[in-house]
């Protein structure tokens, strides 16, 4: 709340001198457009209330769609107050902007002034922003196979994931993947930042959409490494009705959960372990090496005690305390997390033990705290999620 009244009291927004109903779509190969990047937050600021208005036309149109193609819904296009939020607070914070540059039909394709009496150049086409991935919660963390993964999936998207027609983190590999990184930051202030995990903030086009996400896919690929910006991963926040959209372009659903409960005012990281330097002049690089980590990974964990003047090859002094990522063992097993199968039609618990070699007794035991009734010989209905690991954790 306190930033949407940061910016209702902050100075107008500038408005565009044209109407979004009569911006041209995007040709897919974005001729007759410029293609823009942008790296000053000020610049995003000033463009609010087009990329606000961008968002609002491209859902007019995708509902005009959706009338002539049943069984479709659409969903609501981003907020002024969202898009506001994530200008301000996402550090760092980069993007793209697609305008009109040449005359163009309403359908992209080459025309004239003549044929568009209302084409202007420099209307806003598409836009995109990223940052690295940060959250607001310490108890967040990527977990696919707990059973409020995707608790907030609509009825079309919840039967598709039952039908198998989604691709998503089936196995919860990518979702482990995901927590294994380095992180740090505190929820209060900075959040805690994941500094090899890219997001796709703000992401909107009339027909530009699949170029614009190509572009910064590339771009990333190729981005000079640093402690805050270190990519191995790409995630967003995809709605209902976008992710064959994205599902097209290689991405996969993973879940992601954190509890209720308020958040400690203090900084946390994932595991970590102690090392003191055993000798004058030992560096990041040669500690990496040891450990056989990232050294980018070193570097950003030492960052609030050091500041920026630790590098690869700072020569540390003897007895010079250096936080290191703890490597942690992939197992099929997570020993703090509880995994779930979700069953088909007419599996029964004792089966259900057996398929997974797990101890039948412990299986029941902790499935009866969800379904008191349940017995081994029970038959289960499709989708039933059943826990088949660390039996002691009740969620």
């Amino acid at each position: 709340m306190a930033l949407q009244a940061r910016r209702f009291h902050g100075k107008p927004l500038p408005m565009p001198t044209y109407n979004f109903s009569d911006v041209p779509w995007c040709a897919k190969d974005l001729s007759g457009s410029s293609l823009f990047e942008v790296t000053d937050r000020q610049h995003f600021n000033d463009s609010i209330a087009e990329l606000t208005l961008l968002c609002n036309e491209a859902s007019r149109r995708s509902k005009n769609k959706v009338m002539t193609t049943p069984k479709k819904s659409t969903t609501k296009p981003l907020s002024i107050e969202y898009i506001f939020d994530r200008i301000d607070t996402d550090d760092p914070l980069w993007g793209l902007m697609v305008r009109t540059d040449t005359p163009t039909s309403f359908k992209g394709r080459p025309s004239n002034v003549k044929a568009s009496p209302l084409w202007k150049r420099g209307m806003l086409q598409g836009f995109i922003t990223v940052t690295t991935f940060t959250n607001w919660k310490s108890s967040f963390r990527f977990d696919s196979l707990h059973e409020m993964a995707f608790a907030g999936d609509n009825d079309d998207l919840e039967e598709q994931m039952k039908n198998g027609l989604r691709k998503y983190d089936q196995d919860g590999s990518l979702a482990d993947e995901l927590e294994a990184t380095v992180k740090g930051g505190n929820p209060h202030v900075e959040g805690v930042v994941y500094p090899k995990i890219a997001e796709i903030a703000l992401f909107g086009g009339l027909g530009c959409g699949k170029q614009l996400l190509r572009l910064v896919i590339e771009h990333l690929e190729r981005l000079k490494s640093s402690a805050r910006q270190n990519y191995d991963y790409i995630v967003l926040q995809a709605t209902d009705n976008s992710v064959p959209f994205y599902e097209s372009m290689g991405f996969t659903r993973v879940g992601c959960v954190q509890s209720k409960s308020p958040c400690p005012d203090k900084y946390v990281t994932g595991p970590i372990e102690e090392y003191m330097t055993e000798k004058n002049g030992e560096t990041c690089q040669q500690i990496a090496k040891k450990f056989g980590v990232d050294v980018w990974d070193i570097i950003f964990l030492n960052q609030p005690l050091y500041g920026s003047v630790l590098q690869h090859q700072s020569w540390l002094k003897q007895g010079t305390r250096i936080f290191v990522p703890k490597k942690v063992e992939q197992s099929s097993e997570n020993k703090f997390v509880p995994k779930w199968y979700v069953s088909k039609e007419n599996d029964t618990p004792r089966g259900i033990a057996k398929k997974f070699n797990v101890n039948f007794g412990e299986l029941l035991q902790a499935n009866k705290r969800r379904y008191p009734e349940l017995t081994g010989n029970s038959r289960l209905m499709d989708g039933t999620r059943i826990q088949i690991a660390n039996f002691h954790i009740d969620e």
